[in-house]
């Protein structure tokens, strides 16, 4: 973000500046999965497990659980993945288009402009949560309990979607009010097949 600042200010060079642009977009969205993941595979599993028992780590087979290694690799880990949430979040909630349609002609206008992104910033911590909840269980007696949480998750995208009403075009309002209900339905269909006794 430096250099980005630095070459457009001193060289009159905009190309860092579309770079980091493009790049504040896909940190939410597209790099958030890859860039997470680790650190909550390095932190999370572990806390199933005593520091007697000498477990080696789930997803890591060189780290045993609690040891020195381990013990500064995770704090390392939750300082990267704090740090990494809190961008995103702030990203998603400040970096967004929110250009009013103009445009004589409904094609001309953007599609992902919106009034706010509240929706957006939800589902940043709903990921988060579910993604912690989900590494952090180790037994199939979290089944039921993440069902819920998920349902409820996407529920709560629907509503906040449906309350906000954030996007100027209907088409992309549906499509995120749906993506909250494909949320909610495969909590839905998880609890079932748990219920159910399916695998």
């Amino acid at each position: 973000m430096l250099i980005s600042s630095a070459t457009h200010k001193y060289l009159r060079w905009n190309i860092p500046v579309y770079f980091l642009s493009y790049l504040l977009k896909w940190i939410p969205s597209f790099l958030f999965m890859p860039l997470i993941l680790p650190q909550l595979k390095m932190v999370f599993p572990c806390f199933s497990y005593s520091r007697e028992s000498y477990t080696v780590h789930p997803f890591f087979n060189d780290l045993t659980c609690w040891e020195f290694s381990h013990i500064g690799l995770s704090i390392l880990s939750f300082v990267l993945m704090s740090t990494f949430i809190a961008i995103s979040f702030a990203i998603t909630l400040v970096f967004y288009n929110s250009q009013i349609p103009k445009a004589e002609q409904y094609r001309d206008n953007a599609m992902c402009a919106r009034v706010n992104n509240y929706p957006e910033a939800y589902l940043i911590l709903a990921k988060s949560i579910a993604l912690i909840l989900f590494i952090a269980s180790n037994s199939d007696s979290w089944r039921i309990a993440l069902s819920i949480i998920l349902t409820l998750s996407g529920l709560g995208l629907v509503y906040l979607n449906a309350l906000t009403l954030p996007f100027w075009d209907d088409a992309a309002q549906s499509m995120y009010i749906l993506q909250g209900m494909l949320c909610a339905w495969t909590g839905v269909i998880a609890f079932l097949t748990t219920v159910l006794n399916g695998t």
